[in-house]
């Protein structure tokens, strides 16, 4: 491969960028041959934050409660066009390039780490370029681009391409403030190694010894990750494993599967409870609403999860002090390869653009963004309230333990969500990630809400 000569202002591209590597998996610090590695980045300037953090010092008050006072202080300034849909309890402010959403949530970040706000603040506070970065990659290269990763813990970023890397990818990605590797020459795309996944899991699933399952591509090495729960009775050895781990008919270059059995995963669907905006039936939870994405006369929806739906009409009513609520019907709803997805009407509502984000506050929906491995992202629902959590794998398909298999599901590190949360919207600041679908010991499963713009004539509704 020939990789496209770039010029650096504030990052290099090292020496080492263009060692072979003998591994297919390229790890932080072990650039490998077909790759541009851009070190050196300049950290993020942020002089109204620093503002802040001297008077936060001066007067001997926590940051987050600085920041609180400073953004009390500019909200009386915002105008209808700001927020047009009346007062949220997040004003729409801006410091420097946060939205005061954006650290509102990076707080609960920084509280589930053990860390303070402005550490975190340094360390994850370039995630929402990373996401905006790699979503234009996808739609500037969709033949080419195969995947973004951003580190758990914020020190690095990951984009890889099917063949040459595009000379203005790598110009695009000095703007975040961390070492940041691009691999070329991959052999697939982000579309290709999705359909072998789910190739993948259809061969495991079928297997007579299986009763559950998830596979997700992992971008980065080209390997699809297999977990299967075996049925009652059967016996896990290693007989076994090895012939699960035969199935795989692979045929994208660059593509590898590992199958392990797994233990009591218990994947389950999170019943009929969803919410994300609203209460839906009294056990669910509405996610984001939604508009029109096509031209023609303004339509405006809202949505959950298809597993949420009653046999009929549907009940959604407010939190808080917005009380009243409306009775909505089902026009659209899906729940298999591309998820676990619903679209209601508003009933006699008018929509907004805000959803909820605790049981009494709300904020705006401001775009919609893909889901990364590593990014944060946080969730709301009826039962959990708010909870944030990593990415830990994407495209994953799921057979769940009721026999339903669903794919464009996404995977967080850890279980944050419980039955009544189901349908409920995942974010981070504004950014609309997706809508609730299950859970189990392995993780909270959630359907991309990217999936709108490929299955139906819907998008978020963003301010």
């Amino acid at each position: 491969m020939t990789i496209v000569p770039i010029t650096l202002a504030a990052a290099a591209v090292t020496a080492a960028a263009l060692m072979p590597m003998t591994s297919a998996m390229a790890l932080p610090g072990e650039p490998s041959e077909s790759e541009i590695v851009l070190a050196d980045q300049q950290p993020i300037h942020r002089p109204t934050l620093d503002q802040i953090k001297a008077d936060a010092e001066q007067r001997g008050v926590p940051l987050k409660q600085a920041i609180d006072d400073y953004v009390a202080r500019a909200a009386p300034k915002l105008t209808k066009a700001d927020e047009p849909d009346g007062r949220v309890d997040i004003p729409e402010v801006t410091i420097d390039d946060l939205t005061a959403a954006e650290i509102h949530d990076l707080n609960l970040i920084a509280n589930d780490d053990g860390k303070n706000l402005a550490e975190t603040i340094d360390a994850q506070g370039w995630q929402s370029r990373f996401s905006d970065i790699a979503d234009k990659f996808e739609a500037d290269y969709p033949d080419l681009f195969s995947g973004a990763v951003k580190a758990e813990d914020g020190s690095w970023a990951w984009f890889g391409f099917k063949g040459e890397i595009p000379a203005a990818a790598a110009e695009a990605a000095k703007a975040l403030p961390v070492k940041t590797t691009i691999s070329g020459d991959l052999g697939y795309n982000q579309a290709e190694i999705a359909a072998e996944s789910e190739r993948v899991h259809q061969q495991v699933s079928d297997h007579p010894a299986v009763a559950a399952v998830t596979a997700s591509p992992d971008a980065r090495s080209g390997v699809i990750d297999v977990s299967a729960q075996l049925k009652p009775g059967v016996k896990h050895d290693s007989t076994l494993e090895k012939e699960l781990n035969g199935l795989p008919a692979l045929r994208g270059e660059g593509v590898s599967a590992k199958v392990v059995i797994a233990g009591d995963v218990r994947t389950r669907p999170m019943d009929g409870y969803i919410r994300g905006g609203g209460h839906l039936n009294g056990y669910c939870t509405t996610g984001f609403n939604l508009e029109r994405a096509v031209s023609g006369p303004a339509l405006y929806r809202t949505s959950t999860a298809q597993h949420c739906l009653g046999p009929g009409t549907e009940s959604y009513r407010n939190h808080g002090n917005d009380s009243g609520g409306t009775e909505v019907d089902n026009v659209w709803y899906h729940r298999g390869k591309y998820g676990d997805f619903a679209i209601n009407t508003a009933g006699s509502y008018t929509v907004t653009r805000t959803f909820y984000f605790t049981h009494t506050q709300k904020r705006y929906a401001t775009s919609e963004n893909t889901p990364r491995v590593g990014i944060r992202v946080c969730h709301y629902g009826l039962t959990s309230n708010e909870k944030c959590d990593t990415i830990k794998a994407v495209e994953l398909t799921v057979k769940f333990t009721d026999g339903v298999t669903v794919g464009k599901q996404v995977q967080t590190g850890r279980l944050i969500a419980a039955g009544g949360d189901s349908g409920g919207p995942f974010y981070y600041g504004g950014k609309a990630y997706g809508t609730l679908s299950g859970g189990g010991p392995g993780g909270t499963v959630f359907t991309t809400i990217r999936i709108l713009r490929d299955r139906t004539d819907y998008k978020v509704f963003t301010k």
